[in-house]
């Protein structure tokens, strides 16, 4: 059985694995840089004040070939900060 017969069999165009791969690399990669500006402990007599910076970003390549639904835009992402003992702190939606 050649490779052409296996494609027929399976209902596949032959480029199939390569059209797989190509949609894999256009998975966005994502990349979260958390840095903390400024942490006040108050010698443990008040609570701990903490200031953040979040910085979200996110790249994908996209292929030149058209797609029936082709998407320009890479979404958003969600940054849900809670404490060390799972206390809400602060919810962000970020595009």
């Amino acid at each position: 059985m050649t490779l052409t017969d296996s494609v027929q069999l399976l209902n596949r165009r032959l480029p199939f694995g390569l059209e797989v791969l190509q949609a894999a690399k256009e998975i966005p990669e994502f990349r979260l840089r958390v840095v903390d500006d400024l942490v006040e402990t108050f010698g443990g007599k008040e609570d701990l004040t903490c200031t953040i910076t979040i910085e979200c970003s996110a790249t994908a390549e996209f292929s030149t070939q058209k797609r029936r639904k082709q998407r320009t835009a890479l979404g958003f992402t969600n940054v849900l900060t809670l404490t060390s003992d799972e206390r809400f702190v602060d919810f962000r939606r970020i595009s």
